[in-house]
């Protein structure tokens, strides 16, 4: 797990690039907080702002959309194996927050 982990880049290549439509016109920045149990566990950030996206260590502030589950699902969704509707619907991660943010996150591992 920990090396798949490094292999997830922080701000470029797929799905990095990809960006946001539905979010450009945001009023700020929007945070994905994925609190991450299991090996190589941890609470990691994805920032949409603009259309952009980066990841990054967790940070003190609020998230709009918090995720708890293991690393192994958060792998399988940031290389496009399982969307998030369907990791949060099977119980994969259990979430809290603006889950209207949801399809949208789907829409960009996508590619669409």
């Amino acid at each position: 797990m920990p090396v798949l982990m490094e292999k997830i880049p922080g701000n470029r290549g797929r799905p990095w690039s990809i960006s946001f439509p539905d979010m450009k016109d945001a009023p700020g920045p929007i945070r994905y907080r994925f609190d991450l149990t299991g090996e190589a566990g941890g609470k990691r950030d994805i920032i949409v702002e603009g259309n952009k996206a980066r990841m990054e260590p967790a940070g003190d502030g609020s998230a709009n959309l918090t995720l708890v589950g293991d690393t192994g699902t958060f792998i399988l969704l940031m290389y496009g194996r399982l969307r998030l509707e369907s990791a949060i619907a099977t119980g994969g991660f259990d979430a809290k927050g603006n889950l209207g943010l949801v399809p949208g996150f789907d829409r960009w591992l996508e590619g669409v």
